[in-house]
């Protein structure tokens, strides 16, 4: 994966597909760039964050997320304008907790499971500057 970042934005490294035609600037997409946008699953922050809390409970490694660590790290991501995209392909290829890693990294989250068995989501930066 290469992370290309624009407005924090990730993406995985895709061929760029060939321009439409001269003249063309009405109509719409031609069939060569259809394919490539439903090839891509884009993540917005809310639907980063949604994963991150599936993904997070579909592993078992929580029953559940501390709802005041999903509305920090959504405020988080939101306002540092964090959004992700990635190929269905690859997506496809990855396992659950490949995805859930996936995710983390590109949102610059950290999970931690608390004894009493709920997930807490924090900022990767501020998680390395309390140890």
């Amino acid at each position: 994966m290469s992370a290309n970042s624009t407005e924090g934005e990730i993406r995985d490294e895709v061929p760029p597909t060939p321009a439409s035609t001269a003249g063309a600037s009405n109509a719409s997409p031609s069939p060569q760039q259809q394919p490539q946008q439903r090839e891509d699953i884009r993540f917005d922050p809310r639907r980063i964050m949604s994963a991150l809390v599936f993904h997070a409970c579909e592993e078992g490694k929580v029953e559940e997320v501390s709802p005041s660590s999903i509305r920090g790290t959504l405020r988080r991501l939101v306002r540092q304008k964090i959004s992700a995209i990635v190929s269905r392909e690859r997506w496809a290829a990855m396992t659950n907790p490949q995805r859930l890693e996936w995710l983390l990294k590109v949102s610059r989250t950290i999970f931690e499971a608390s004894p009493e068995g709920y997930g807490i989501l924090s900022e990767r930066a501020a998680a390395a500057g309390r140890k």
